[in-house]
């Protein structure tokens, strides 16, 4: 801006009306001849003119000046250009020298309400307070340490503390622009020199200048034909349009707002993640329910062991392989003794109902209790008996089992005439609290085995008598359902009692129960009993390469899934996902579906993904597709792919003679340790509910993103505008 204008006051004012007239709201510059002194009387006069949020402004409001000049008393010639309308360089030319000669509307406080400033009239900069530290001497820390596109570090100490803009200063970004050439950094943090650092100075507030640094076309301040660079003086001489602070303010918080949103659910996901991660490394890689229950047996082993199937009994033991004396002579057979069953209708309907729900204490129990599991006893579930219901009964040993929770604490509860009833009956009754399966389950298996074999009871009671295998109730009894829990304390190999006991009593009871106590070798070293080694290619059908095409933006045909899509975050962004053409008869062979697992075999070998949505798409060449056999299997491949121990296999296994590469017949060759369907279908279902979350807020973040894209260039051009007639964008953000 220069203060030399050579016109007359009295052609000046004459012009000043009719812009004013023709043209109101409209900000007008003068440049050229008459600005830069070299202009005499009959020169012309150039004007640009700035419309409200440099909009376009109509040609019949510029024809209209154009006529009423001419018609009047100026005998020069006057041309007027919209701002709009012309190119970046004019741009850049005309900024180094005009006159304003009208200015655009000011609000009612008189403040100006729209206008165009530099950027280095709006900011504080903070460049020479940079210190770059070379990667060799940054010590790792908690503060970040900024380049051009964020962090790239994080170390032990830092320059800044508060909320700056950071600006890039080279890279090729700067010209492509995949990420942000201008974000916000808050708090502690420290900034090498390849970002400069500015912050809204008491004309402008620095978020809005951040969106509105995201909004321009930056190219004509760039230098550098091979590597772009943005100067600090060319930064400086950006021009912004600004509203009044106000303003300013309300629209960063829209806009931010918005932002933030996006940003939560991000952080969110990555929560989820790391969620389904470490629940997949506790059961499949460390192998910790195993690794407690584990634990408990061999607490248990101290004293009176059970007999447990696949333990010293064998499968299949018998009472009579079980029971010896102190000799260790057999013991003859016990005689079946001819039980009455001698039971009401009523309580026959209400046993069958019982067992169709029945609690998670004793579905442990049961667990433990049946198909002759416990030293070949057989046990039946919720038993008539008269007019009562057991809840567990070895009729050939006349044992009863009963569990109870904090309601039978009362001594004056009818639990005492059902014993009397019971006893007369010649039956024992052994009770435990449930508090005591979920926290020792394997104690309370050591007192039946020891009722079963005639050991003294543990309780000093005798064989007649009702037998308490429980001291005082529980202080509070905890609800079995709150001991389900999606990631359980997490555990190594070395297991104490509490420590076993703490693990169980976090997981689902039910879930708890499906893992066996010991291991056996395999291939891969120790393993489960019962899990076993397979190979990708046994859980899979036949594996598949992808469809080779060029990628297209327009939405011409379905997306194009590429490596690029799925190596980058643990889940996909449709957005960024282009298109391809592809012959009709091509589409279903290359289709994906959910449940889909793909993994790349080149450029970035290793890097796998499962489809959780179906959508129009197919999968490009370098991508292989394995379609698991069994659906329960799914969420397992999903994670198996994150571990180390397929990373292993990778690194091992994926060396290519020019470039790192796989194919199908290697990766279907890798091994993976796999549990029955029941534990592998437990863990897709809480995986998929963590799952679902997170689809659910990567859909939720696209509209958001939209919506904010949408409304950005609205916002900072001025033609939507808040507050106002449009506050209600205020209170729906």
């Amino acid at each position: 801006m220069t203060e030399r204008f050579h016109l007359s006051p009295k052609h000046r004012a004459v012009i000043e009306a009719l812009l004013r007239e023709h043209l109101p709201g409209v900000e007008v510059w003068a440049y050229g001849s008459r600005v830069d002194g070299r202009s005499h009387d009959g020169s012309d006069l150039d004007l640009v003119l700035r419309g409200p949020g440099l909009q376009e402004i109509s040609v019949g409001q510029v024809a209209d000046f154009e006529e009423a000049v001419r018609e009047s008393s100026i005998l020069f010639l006057v041309e007027a250009r919209d701002w709009v309308g012309l190119p970046e360089r004019f741009h850049r030319e005309i900024e180094r020298g005009y006159v304003v000669l009208v200015e655009g509307n000011r609000s009612t406080d008189g403040e100006v309400d729209w206008s165009e400033r530099m950027l280095g009239e709006l900011t504080d900069n903070y460049d020479s307070v940079r210190v770059p530290v070379k990667q060799a001497e940054r010590r790792p820390g908690p503060y970040p340490y900024y380049g051009a596109s964020g962090i790239v570090d994080h170390i032990d100490d830092y320059l800044f503390d508060g909320e700056y803009l950071l600006v890039a200063e080279d890279g090729e970004n700067l010209r492509t622009r995949n990420t942000p050439i201008a974000f916000l950094a808050t708090g502690k943090f420290w900034v090498n020199n390849h970002a400069r650092i500015v912050r809204g100075n008491r004309l402008a507030n620095t978020r809005y200048l951040m969106y509105a640094l995201s909004n321009l076309n930056i190219s004509g301040y760039l230098t550098g034909s091979t590597m772009p660079k943005l100067t600090q003086g060319n930064m400086n001489r950006i021009r912004i349009l600004i509203p009044p602070l106000p303003e300013q303010r309300a629209i960063a918080h829209i806009l931010g707002t918005l932002d933030d949103k996006i940003e939560l659910n991000r952080r969110m996901n990555e929560t989820l993640e790391a969620m389904a991660r470490a629940l997949y490394k506790s059961w499949f890689v460390d192998f910790d329910p195993v690794r407690a229950k584990a634990a408990l047996r061999h607490h248990a082993a101290g004293s009176i062991t059970p007999p447990l199937r696949g333990g010293r009994g064998g499968k299949g033991a018998s009472p009579q392989s079980s029971r010896r004396g102190e000799t260790g002579a057999a013991q003859p057979p016990r005689p079946w003794l001819n039980v009455r069953r001698q039971y009401t209708s009523k309580a026959l309907h209400h046993a069958q109902a019982m067992r169709q729900s029945q609690t998670n204490a004793e579905g442990l129990l049961w667990y433990y209790l049946r198909n002759k599991q416990l030293g070949g006893y057989k046990f039946r579930r919720q038993q008539p008996i008269g007019p009562y219901i057991a809840d567990f009964a070895c009729l050939p040993e006349k044992l009863l089992i009963e569990l109870d929770g904090g309601q039978h604490a009362d001594p004056n509860a009818p639990d005492e005439q059902r014993d009397q009833f019971l006893r007369q009956q010649g039956y024992r009754v052994l009770r435990f609290w449930n508090h005591d399966v979920f926290a020792d389950c394997f104690s309370v298996l050591e007192r039946i085995y020891a009722a079963l074999t005639h050991h003294p009871p543990l309780e000093g009671g005798s064989k007649d008598a009702s037998l308490s295998g429980r001291g005082s109730p529980p202080p509070l009894q905890p609800a079995p359902d709150g001991l389900a829990s999606t990631t359980p304390p997490q555990g190594g190999s070395d297991w104490s009692v509490d420590r076993a006991r703490a693990y169980l009593d976090a997981m689902d009871p039910e879930i708890a129960a499906l893992f066996p106590d010991r291991f056996v070798d395999s291939e891969l070293g120790e393993i489960p009993a019962g899990w076993e080694v397979k190979d990708l290619g046994d859980l899979c059908h036949k594996p598949q390469y992808g469809y080779t095409a060029s990628t297209q933006d327009e939405p011409d045909g379905p997306q194009f899934l590429r490596i690029t899509d799925i190596n980058k975050k643990a889940w996909i962004d449709w957005d960024s996902v282009p298109y391809c053409e592809i012959a009709e008869e091509d589409i279903e062979k290359y289709r994906l579906y959910k449940g889909d697992v793909l993994i790349a075999r080149m450029a970035d070998p290793g890097h796998g993904v499962m489809i959780e949505e179906n959508r129009e798409v197919v999968f490009a060449s370098y991508l292989i597709r394995f379609r698991p056999i069994q659906e329960q299997y799914t969420r397992l491949l999903q994670y198996w792919l994150r571990s180390d121990g397929y990373w292993k296999m990778v690194s091992e296994r994926g060396a290519g003679t020019t470039r790192a590469s796989l194919n199908a017949r290697v990766l279907s060759g890798f091994s993976i340790v796999v549990p029955s369907a029941p534990i592998a279908d437990a863990f897709g279902g809480q995986t998929a509910r963590l799952r679902a979350r997170v689809v659910a807020n990567v859909s939720e973040s696209r509209a958001l993103s939209a919506f904010r894209d949408a409304l950005l260039p609205k916002l900072i051009s001025g033609a939507l505008r808040t507050p106002g007639e449009n506050s209600w964008l205020m209170s729906s953000t």
